[in-house]
């Protein structure tokens, strides 16, 4: 008997055996990563893609620059927006903390925001496609229980628009893993 083969089997069935259980086993591992990643458009150059985790946000202190994954408040339903995403990301937005909890946010008349006085973001007026955007008035100390969020793309929607959001809408941690380049 051949060290190679199992009793009965030759070696050349065995091999292709061996190898469609290996591949088989890459297969599995990576199903078992698919709800664990994200891609975020950066800029016109590229998306990051992040590793996800899942957690309860009560046991988390979140600092500036954190990256989390947290729901849209409705299923988002924009067809043009959702083609962009994995199915699995669809109703679920990662950004990063802009300014935390008992931190101070300002919003100057020019619609910049800075956080405890470093610049983080200026709202636009208007999208790409000439629409206004709605402009999140706020100046103060962020109440607990709330972050503003803020995408890595300067024409991110994020919290500049939209406002603060509520921690118990947080369901993961996110790491960046890697850019891509735009094709």
């Amino acid at each position: 008997m051949n060290s190679y083969t199992v009793e009965g089997m030759s070696e050349q069935n065995f091999k292709k055996l061996l190898f469609a259980n290996v591949i088989l086993g890459i297969i599995g591992f990576l199903v078992s990563f698919y709800d664990h990643l994200a891609v975020s458009e950066v800029d016109h150059h590229g998306r990051r893609i992040f590793f996800t985790t899942s957690f309860s946000f009560e046991y988390c202190e979140a600092t500036r620059g954190d990256y989390f994954v947290f729901r849209e408040k409705e299923k988002n339903t924009d067809k043009e927006q959702s083609k962009y995403k994995p199915r699995f990301m669809v109703d679920k937005v990662v950004r990063k903390v802009g300014c935390s909890e008992r931190e101070k946010l300002t919003r100057n008349e020019n619609g910049e925001f800075f956080c405890h006085g470093l610049f983080i973001g200026k709202a636009l007026e208007k999208d790409s496609l000439g629409n206004p955007l709605p402009q999140f008035q706020f100046s103060g100390k962020i109440p607990i229980g709330s972050l503003f969020m803020i995408g890595e793309n300067p024409d991110s929607y994020d919290s500049r628009y939209y406002g603060l959001i509520q921690t118990n809408r947080i369901i993961g941690k996110a790491m960046p893993l890697f850019k891509t380049k735009a094709e």
